[in-house]
Parts: C-alpha cells; structure tokens; sequence
C-alpha cells in the first residue's frame, strides 16, 4: 500500500527485499542499498515479514535524493521497532540522515534499563541542536509502532498511536530557527557504524514530507490492523 504525502517508504518486509536492495514504494523510487541484515519474524509473526539489524553495523542506505531533503519544514517520521533483550547505552539511530555536524533523524538509546526515543536536529552549529527524549519509550522484546514529528517550534513522539513525549516554545528551544536541512549526507536506516547498531528488528519506515497530527498518528497506527 503507498502511502502519500510521503518523502520515502521503506516496507522492509520480503515482498520488497531481495537481500541487496530495500525497496521504496512511494513515488520517489529511494532505493536502499542493505548490508549485513537478516529477515526476521514481522509485527504479525509472519516468516520473513521484518529485517534484522544485528551488532555489525548492519545499515540500509538510502542515498541522497534531493527528494530527501526537509529543508527548515516539518517532517514526520514513522517505524515498527522490537528491541532486543541487549541494548547497549549508546545512542542508535533508526533512520538518520547526516553529514558531519549536519543532521536530522530519530534514534534510541538505554537509560536505566529503559529504551527512550530521541528527535535529534542540528544545523552544524552547536548552540543549536535539539533533541527530546523524555517519556518516549518503547519496550524490549515488544513491536511498537514511533512515530516522530517535527512542526513549526514543537516536537513530539507517538507511541503506538498515543502521544508520549512533547516539546514546544514554552518549554524548550524553538526548532524552527535551524539552517535548511538540505543536501544533508545520505539517509541512513541504522547507522554504519558497530558500536551505534540497533540489534532490533524494524518493519515499515516512512519519511513524510508534514508533520502528522495526533488523529493521522493515531490513523497510522491501527490502519495495521494491530
């Protein structure tokens, strides 16, 4: 099913992996090129229905399109993610797109035994990175569907449909003072690097091109029936 309004979709199930290629089936055709995952049980238990990203830097890539780019605008991102019984404490980035100082994307990281979800912006300037963590969670072991917004000066996290984590003008920095993130590195679905992998299994990322509201984040996640 494709989706609109949407930069990049990524099912990531075996219909649309060919143990090379992640296929996108929005219209923008972001091919991504995938080293070192494994298929995986999916969010239903069917075969082969999820891909695995273990502990070797196992990584999509998603290239560079100018499709890709959010400039200063919202954006959306959205993902199945099970997290696995081990979890390092370094911050592991789900879909990230990055160069240098440069970025924009989502991530999670263990504090206390729990699993937070972190928005992460930066412009390449120091005094102007953003990233909110607090009571976005997800559980190990679990499928939850995170959905992560960024509009005008707020950011917030769904999880499984419910809002769980927000950020506004009133109780924190306004996030739509960042520089254009454009041209900004590859987009990467996990990072490259060993040490930042997710050991998790993820199903369906997308990229929209807006920032989803509570009713469409809430619509995203029962359309799956779950």
């Amino acid at each position: 099913m494709k989706a609109t309004g949407i930069k990049g979709h990524w099912p990531l199930d075996d219909e649309h992996y060919d143990g090379t290629y992640a296929e996108d089936i929005s219209r923008n055709g972001n091919i991504g090129t995938c080293t070192g995952l494994e298929q995986a049980d999916g969010i239903y238990g069917q075969s082969n229905g999820s891909l695995l990203f273990g502990t070797g830097g196992d990584t999509i890539n998603c290239g560079n399109d100018s499709s890709l780019d959010v400039g200063v605008h919202p954006f959306s991102i959205s993902f199945w993610l099970r997290p696995s019984a081990y979890s390092s404490s370094a911050v592991k980035d789900v879909v990230e797109k990055k160069d240098g100082n440069t970025f924009y994307g989502v991530a999670f990281y263990s504090y206390e035994g729990i699993e937070r979800i972190l928005i992460s912006i930066r412009d390449g300037v120091a005094a102007q990175t953003y990233r909110y963590t607090d009571n976005g969670t997800v559980t190990r072991l679990q499928w939850q569907h995170v959905v992560a917004v960024k509009e005008a000066n707020d950011l917030r996290i769904y999880i499984d449909g419910v809002e769980a984590a927000y950020l506004g003008a009133v109780s924190g920095p306004a996030v739509n003072t960042q520089g254009s993130l454009d041209n900004v590195g590859n987009l990467l679905v996990s990072d490259v690097a060993a040490t930042k992998s997710l050991n998790s299994r993820l199903y369906d990322a997308r990229l929209y091109s807006y920032g989803l509201n509570p009713g469409q984040a809430a619509n995203l996640y029962q359309s799956y029936g779950v």
